[in-house]
């Protein structure tokens, strides 16, 4: 990892790599990836943070191959890459946020099929948010602020969305149980 090429310490539960690719028939690429999973103290509240985060640049001198009816297709610019950061904070008493920033450089429709194919077939969608949760027993409250930066992605903006969600309440203390979900929005 970094800390071995640069010789400095990272503290336990963080990995950090440095990326260096020459694609024969593409071109350089550079970049860095890191996840953490670490215990600590956010304003003096204990949390638990896990995440992970990614930048990778590709000068791409190339044509991208696609598949059957997809070959030899132009992207927009030959500076492509993209810059990825997930998070999540677990705090005590039931509240957490999480926190996701996708961006794909210069709107670039392919690249993700095509430098990072499992991803763009089985991943979790490229999204842009916000949310902080509190969950009480079975019932769990939510705000959330949504946000697109690449249009080339279809997503719902949320500007916020507040969600109540209640699972398995007994009425009446019998048989006969109650849940619901809840959502207003912008």
């Amino acid at each position: 990892g970094v800390d071995k090429i640069f010789g400095f310490d990272l503290p336990r539960g963080v990995d950090w790599d440095l990326l260096v690719d020459g694609y024969t028939k593409r071109g350089p690429a550079i970049g860095t990836r890191g996840n953490y999973d670490v215990y600590g103290n956010l304003l003096g509240i204990p949390t638990h943070m896990t995440g992970e985060g990614l930048v990778y640049y590709v000068h791409d001198s190339g044509t991208d191959l696609l598949g059957l009816g997809r070959r030899s297709l132009p992207f927009p610019d030959a500076n492509r890459g993209r810059a990825l950061y997930r998070n999540r904070m677990e705090f005590p008493s039931g509240v957490s946020l999480q926190s996701e920033l996708s961006y794909i450089f210069n709107n670039d429709r392919n690249f993700l099929e095509q430098y990072y194919e499992p991803e763009y077939d089985r991943g979790k969608d490229q999204e842009n948010y916000v949310n902080l949760t509190k969950q009480n027993d079975n019932v769990t409250g939510s705000v959330m602020l949504q946000t697109k930066l690449n249009t080339i992605f279809d997503q719902t903006e949320w500007l916020p969305r507040l969600d109540l969600t209640m699972l398995g309440e007994p009425i009446l203390g019998g048989p006969v149980i109650w849940s619901n979900h809840s959502y207003i929005g912008y």
